[in-house]
């Protein structure tokens, strides 16, 4: 466990979070990734237009 948290450490946010939607992909199927991008990219625009 320890080795793995380093390597995360190491890595750029991008490549975590790839790897990550990688796995849930596996995991839940793309379409659950499909639903999850959307809406994070819908809160992060609406983020966005707050400021």
């Amino acid at each position: 466990m320890h080795h793995w948290l380093h390597q995360i450490q190491e890595l750029d946010e991008s490549t975590v979070v790839a790897t990550l939607l990688k796995l849930l992909a596996r995991t839940l199927g793309n379409a659950a990734v499909d639903d999850l991008i959307n809406a994070i990219s819908t809160a992060s625009v609406s983020k966005q237009q707050r400021t």
